[in-house]
């Protein structure tokens, strides 16, 4: 008995995260930065977005843009690639894009702060000052 119950909770689980993962973008309320076991992060970068004054293409040729140019500071090589993931309307009418970083040191220099390690699995963020 106690298996079939395992086995049914297994089951629902499974459903449970794969449905999940298919609204994913959609969870995320405000900017989220993921950060993977194998420390890969994942950025998910929310805001505000007006139609009226800005266009979805244009966001994504300039994100495109932003990825493009560091990849080329930086010679092209796997362990720097950023990767853009996605850029999108949200069903509350807010943007979405999304980067993909091959690591936390990938993440700083791209966006001009500084990642420490605080307590093992926390992370501070400090934006660097501009000079």
């Amino acid at each position: 008995m106690e298996k079939k119950i395992l086995g049914v909770v297994l089951a629902a689980l499974l459903f449970l995260t794969s449905c999940e993962r298919a609204d994913l973008p959609n969870q995320f309320t405000e900017s989220t930065l993921v950060i993977h076991k194998n420390g890969r992060l994942t950025e998910y970068l929310v805001e505000e977005f007006d139609q009226s004054r800005y266009d979805l293409d244009e966001l994504r040729r300039f994100a495109e843009e932003e990825v493009s140019r560091f990849g080329t500071n930086h010679g092209n090589r796997p362990k720097n690639v950023v990767r853009l993931e996605r850029v999108e309307r949200l069903e509350s009418g807010k943007a979405l894009v999304v980067f993909e970083y091959p690591g936390k040191s990938v993440y700083a220099e791209f966006n001009g702060c500084t990642v420490e390690d605080i307590e093992g699995n926390r992370l501070s963020i400090k934006i660097m000052q501009e000079k």
